[in-house]
């Protein structure tokens, strides 16, 4: 779970080193800025989520139940 806005990288650039080095990895990116540049630059790695800010706990717990499901088992 990592924010877009990040001071020495966008969250978008982190997924995507995240799910180079660690393919299974699940991967949730938030922001408060759905409209703003980092949400649409692309390529976000295969599976990444997007979860709006702001948020509850109950939203929380949904998106990452659901990307913990989308994870691949091992070989």
């Amino acid at each position: 779970l990592t924010d877009l806005m990040l001071p020495d990288v966008d969250g978008a650039e982190l997924a995507r080193r995240l799910a180079e080095r660690w393919p299974r990895l699940a991967v949730i990116v938030m922001s408060g800025f759905a409209d703003g540049p980092g949400v649409a630059r692309a390529p976000w790695p295969a599976g990444a989520r997007f979860l709006q800010k702001p948020f509850d706990m109950a939203s929380l717990a949904v998106e990452l139940s659901a990307a913990l499901a989308e994870v691949k088992p091992r070989a």
